[in-house]
Formats: C-alpha cells, sequence, structure tokens
C-alpha cells in the first residue's frame, strides 16, 4: 500500500510538470522540479580539494571613490567562503599572495602561482566595478571573468568563466547620505564574494543575487 501511494505521488509530480511545460508556466515547472531535487545546486568548479590555492583580485578598471581596497578585500572574502564550505582547501594566506603581488607587479597567474607555491590559482579578474548610480546614489554593479589556472601544467587555464553582471541593491539605488562609502562596499563585497564563492561549492540555490536568476 505504502508504495502504491509513493508510486501514485511521483506520477502527480510528472504530469504537473508536463501539463505546466505545455502551458508555458516556467517558473511554476522549477518550483516543481526544487520539489522534486531540492535548491541545492552543485559547485561548477571541485578542483580545488587538497591543492595549494593562491587567490589573486586583478582590477583591470580604474577603483574609484576610495575603492582601492577591494581587490584585496574581495579576495580575502572569496578564500575565507572557499574554506568554509569547500573540503580540504589549503588556501594560501591571503598576505603571502599580496606581498609577491606588489613586489613582481603585472605577472600573470602562473608566475604567481610559481612565486607562492601553489597548485592552483583562482584568478578573479574585475573588467568592471562601480558602487554608485549617478552621484547621489549607491548602487553596486561589477563584471566578473573567473580563471583557474595549473601551475603544474606550464599554467593551462583549465577552468573559466564569464559571470553575469552581479548588481546590488538590484531593484535601484540607496541614498547615499544614509551611510558612509565604506560601509556600502563592504555589503556588495560580501554580495559579490558569494556569487563568486557559489561556483566553488554546493550552495542553497537562493543564496545569491535576485538579479543573476533565470
Amino acid at each position: 500500500m505504502r508504495n502504491t501511494v509513493k508510486c501514485t505521488s511521483w506520477m502527480a509530480i510528472v504530469c504537473a510538470a508536463f501539463c505546466l511545460a505545455q502551458t508555458g508556466c516556467v517558473k511554476l515547472m522549477t518550483t516543481v522540479a526544487y520539489f522534486v531535487k531540492g535548491t541545492t545546486d552543485d559547485a561548477e568548479f571541485e578542483g580545488f580539494k587538497d591543492k595549494r590555492v593562491a587567490i589573486v583580485c586583478r582590477p583591470l578598471v580604474e577603483m574609484k571613490y576610495g575603492a582601492g581596497t577591494v581587490p584585496n578585500d574581495l579576495a580575502t572574502r572569496v578564500g575565507q567562503l572557499l574554506k568554509q564550505n569547500g573540503k580540504r582547501v589549503k588556501l594560501i594566506k591571503q598576505s603571502e599572495v599580496s606581498n609577491w603581488t606588489d613586489e613582481n607587479p603585472n605577472e600573470e597567474l602562473y608566475a604567481i602561482g610559481q612565486g607562492v607555491s601553489a597548485d592552483l590559482v583562482l584568478g578573479i579578474d574585475l573588467e568592471d566595478f562601480s558602487l554608485y548610480q549617478g552621484q547621489t546614489l549607491y548602487q553596486g554593479k561589477s563584471q566578473v571573468r573567473l580563471s583557474v589556472c595549473d601551475v603544474h601544467s606550464d599554467g593551462e587555464i583549465i577552468w573559466e568563466k564569464p559571470m553575469r553582471q552581479v548588481v546590488w541593491p538590484a531593484q535601484g539605488g540607496r541614498p547615499a547620505q544614509e551611510e558612509p562609502v565604506q560601509q556600502f562596499q563592504r555589503e556588495y563585497v560580501e554580495i559579490l564574494a558569494t556569487e563568486i564563492g557559489n561556483h566553488f561549492y554546493a550552495h542553497d540555490h537562493f543564496n545569491r543575487n535576485s538579479e543573476l536568476d533565470e
């Protein structure tokens, strides 16, 4: 009897999904899928396990309005998230990476990885970054390209992905007079770091910027 009930429930879910697909209710169909599968998304890249990993954040645009600390802050926070959510990631201290890049500017990921004895280097390229919408509103916007360099394969890029634009707050700006820019910057860096980190460990699908939802 119990098996019959279970089978009937599954058939109902399948039929509901089929009907929703036929009527074009994509969002409702997605809800059914989450009901069956759950809301956990798998990591897109899982190669950091048991590897010495260096994180290098490189601004390809000018950092304005005192945001020059963003690359280091972002790399540091992404590293913390990898340690919290990854399995046996051997993260090289961000201070060590920063010291090496300060002494050896404009080097490629491969050379940086060799310099700090890394196995893999996670490159975070800031192709666009801003904290303002106009002159009186805060709204973080960035365009990021991620890449993973294998130091032991002559610097081969073994994984890369251009991320979609990360916008926060998604529904318009926040009045700049309500908080210092440094506080808003910290909040936005946390949002951006979470979006980046989600590529490298299993996570709840809804633990992300709503602007990126499909």
